[in-house]
């Protein structure tokens, strides 16, 4: 689709139909098309992600299918204790107007998934351990009940993100109800989705 005459932000209703070389009709389906007018969209994949576990203290996880969010087994902080950490590259070229975080349950719901931190501390994915692991910062959401297979859609302050190179983020438990994300590793990453002014 191309922009014939800019215009204000909205939808569009468009008829898409697939054309033989002797014009008939292969397919035809309704589609929606946005429009975000003077705005640009960018989605961004985690370019690490990893979990780290209480009772594996030194071993890292920093290349499994799923990213593990449990407070604890029986009480908070025991040996079922489990945090994910996500990593952004950021390179937005423009003033962010809108940013949102986009997780996808691998199929465990939950109660409360608890609260996605900024860090401070550097970190990595192959290197993150439960012993060496950074301390949450300041809370930046929380994330409440989760259902199977959820598309879960979080807005961020887009401030967090003005001059940045990478956003990373924590996702703290704060209760033992877990769940699970699904990891890079498996094919449908965490996700920043970010508008800004161009």
């Amino acid at each position: 689709a191309v922009v014939a005459k800019k215009g204000k932000r909205g939808t569009v209703a468009a008829t898409v139909k697939l054309v033989r070389r002797d014009g008939g009709v292969e397919c035809e389906r309704k589609a929606t098309i946005e429009y975000l007018g003077a705005l640009g969209r960018a989605v961004i994949k985690v370019a690490e992600d990893a979990w780290v576990g209480k009772s594996i203290p030194d071993a890292n996880r920093g290349d499994t299918p799923n990213l593990l969010v449990d407070g604890g087994d029986r009480q908070m902080g025991d040996r079922s204790h489990h945090i994910t950490y996500l990593k952004f590259p950021l390179a937005i070229p423009g003033k962010v107007t809108k940013a949102t975080l986009r997780l996808y349950n691998a199929g465990n719901p939950t109660g409360h998934s608890g609260r996605v931190c900024l860090l401070a501390e550097p970190w990595s994915e192959k290197k993150i351990t439960y012993s060496n692991r950074p301390k949450p910062g300041t809370e930046l959401v929380r994330i409440g009940p989760v259902k199977s297979k959820q598309v879960v859609e979080l807005t961020l302050n887009p401030a967090v993100l003005e001059g940045k190179k990478e956003l990373s983020l924590v996702i703290d438990p704060i209760n033992c109800d877990g769940v699970d994300y699904i990891a890079r590793e498996a094919g449908k990453p965490a996700e920043l989705v970010v508008e800004y002014q161009r």
